[in-house]
């Protein structure tokens, strides 16, 4: 093996590479979602714990690990949440060409293995799109090199233990695919006639009980064996979540990297039969890899999912079927050093096809370049409300949205499919106001999570969309939605038809805020308003908030009038959202 510091210069290299393109074209990458993992992570860094927007006890979201990286992040820099979750997704990105070059056997191994995970649309995406994607796929690399090592040395498996939990931590299915890997790697070494050994049972064990104490421990602390958004989607019944067949078929499609490397993937099947079914020979790092991508893609494509653009699901196994193919490649071509050249140029190719691919919006990318982007707050709205409302909803949000809960009194129910930005915003740039935040999808609140009811890879599905809740025709969703009082305002973001808004007009509503084609925020005229009786409860089991009149809130010593009303006995001022 080569010096370790000439794979790393390679490395490095094709960071540096990664980063200036992706800079280029993906700063605006991502969706709503990770707005939900920066409230948990901003509260957590304040010492408020895991909270939702009523500052309710919940796991708002699906990677704890990511939470707590971004608080500490937090913490140490206090800089603007959504900048520091924007580029620690980067870094890590960035951490993953390292380590997969450093692991790598040879110069060669590592020069491919970073083209060949340089060339990759979904991973440069997702790494740009604030989300726990390329923190994931660190930890499940990490845990197969790690695997690797211990099988090699057969030594005791400490760091493959400890890695596993934090790939449960960093991903709620990780757990189920370490254990299909497991059950995988297992029989490959069965039918070499070879048994698993003592350490290896040992470590699988230990992750069983990893995987049931972390449950027991959300159980305790937010009533849920899952985080809530799983909760909300799945409710621990795949059948109800989205198909992955069209997932996978479109992540094939549009993967040009594999397509490109089509000859040397043959390369890897044929090496990978020679060694294992003919020869009989246990290769560690094949019998590994193997078994984790097998059993993530299996997965996907048995629970599907719910936004799968650019490959999101697939993205966390990148950097492992990256290192597959460049191992297999530099192995099979050892001998015959030209084809190794061949495929080296044409993965080279791949980095000006798929900036064509970007620049012509073949890829559906059109954002602007980080240097065209004027403050913290384009950037934001460009991921926080999926492109499509750049600084139209942010007005509404710094003043009408004040002016429209002017007149409201006790705490107004505020209603929105969107459970990201939009909350997110409302409560850092208003943190003394008070207002209960319903989602209904479920994903940040517990209550309407377990509910029973379809579910959809969005969470909790609705009849008749928006206004079949409104109107009570979504069954436990609109009960649960209605039971708090009639929603004050309610924000859509989606196609605008006049129909719909006159659908929702007849409701009793007027629109306060249009921006087409996606964007409408309704509030509930004044007439309406006076018709809500001011002291109803807000039941959330115990309550989420209490709609009170102007001598109850006066019944409450310490409180200021613009303070949150808790569930909890010890009422307490809401807690600041950002600094």
């Amino acid at each position: 093996m080569r010096p370790i510091w000439g794979r790393i210069a390679v490395a490095a290299t094709a960071a540096v590479t990664f980063v200036c393109i992706g800079l280029y074209y993906c700063i605006g990458a991502g969706v709503d979602d990770p707005f939900m993992t920066y409230w948990s992570a901003l509260q957590l860094a304040q010492g408020k714990g895991l909270v939702n927007y009523n500052y309710v006890p919940c796991e708002t979201s699906s990677s704890l690990l990511h939470v707590v990286c971004l608080a500490i992040c937090y913490k140490v820099l206090s800089i603007d949440m959504y900048v520091i979750g924007k580029f620690f997704g980067v870094a890590v990105g960035v951490v993953c060409f390292i380590v997969g070059a450093s692991a790598s056997k040879s110069l060669e191994m590592a020069a491919y293995y970073c083209l060949l995970l340089l060339a990759n649309l979904s991973f440069m995406y997702w790494c740009f799109g604030g989300l726990e994607t390329s923190l994931a796929a660190l930890t499940f690399l990490l845990y197969c090199l790690a695997v690797v090592k211990a099988l090699e040395t057969k030594k005791v498996w400490f760091a493959p233990t400890l890695i596993g939990c934090l790939v449960m931590l960093a991903r709620p299915e990780g757990f189920i695919v370490i254990c299909t890997s497991g059950v995988l790697l297992c029989a490959i070494l069965l039918f070499l006639g070879k048994r698993p050994t003592v350490q290896m049972t040992v470590h699988f064990l230990l992750l069983s009980c990893a995987f049931v104490t972390l449950g027991l421990a959300r159980m305790a602390a937010f009533g849920n064996f899952w985080p809530t958004p799983v909760l909300a989607k799945a409710q621990l019944s795949v059948s109800t979540v989205c198909s992955g067949w069209d997932y996978l078929s479109t992540f094939v499609r549009n993967q040009w990297f594999l397509t490109a490397n089509a000859f040397f993937l043959l390369l890897f099947l044929y090496d990978f039969v020679k060694r294992v079914a003919i020869a009989r020979i246990f290769d560690p790092v094949y019998a590994v890899l193997l078994s984790v991508i097998v059993s993530w893609v299996c997965f996907v494509v048995f629970a599907g999912g719910d936004w799968m653009a650019h490959g999101r699901f697939f993205a966390p196994i990148m950097p492992l079927l990256a290192f597959t193919l460049a191992r297999a490649t530099t192995i099979v071509t050892c001998a015959r050093s030209s084809l190794f050249r061949v495929g080296c140029i044409l993965c080279a190719l791949m980095l000006p096809v798929v900036c064509y691919g970007m620049l012509d919006g073949r890829f559906g990318i059109r954002n602007p370049a980080l240097w065209n982007i004027g403050s913290v707050e384009e950037l934001m709205m460009l991921n926080g409300a999926q492109r499509r409302d750049l600084m139209r909803l942010m007005p509404y949000i710094r003043d009408q949205f004040l002016r429209d809960l002017s007149d409201a009194e006790g705490a107004p129910v505020v209603l929105s499919g969107q459970a990201g930005f939009f909350p997110y915003m409302l409560r850092t740039l208003h943190p003394s106001k008070r207002f209960v935040f319903l989602d209904t999808y479920g994903l940040v609140e517990p209550e309407l999570a377990r509910l029973e009811g379809p579910r959809t890879g969005f969470g909790l599905k609705h009849n008749g969309g928006l206004v079949g809740v409104l109107k009570g025709r979504s069954g436990n969703v609109s009960r649960y939605v209605l039971r708090q009082g009639k929603p004050a305002i309610v924000y859509w973001l989606h196609k605008v038809r006049q129909q719909f808004i006159e659908e929702v007009k007849r409701l009793g509503y007027e629109v306060t805020w249009l921006r087409e084609p996606d964007t409408v925020v309704f509030r509930l005229n004044r007439r309406q308003q006076s018709a809500v009786p001011p002291g109803k409860a807000l039941l959330r089991g115990g309550t989420i908030g209490m709609r009170c009149s102007a001598p109850a809130r006066a019944a409450k010593p310490g409180l200021p009038k613009d303070a949150p009303l808790h569930s909890s006995s010890q009422a307490e001022q809401a807690p600041p959202g950002s600094r």
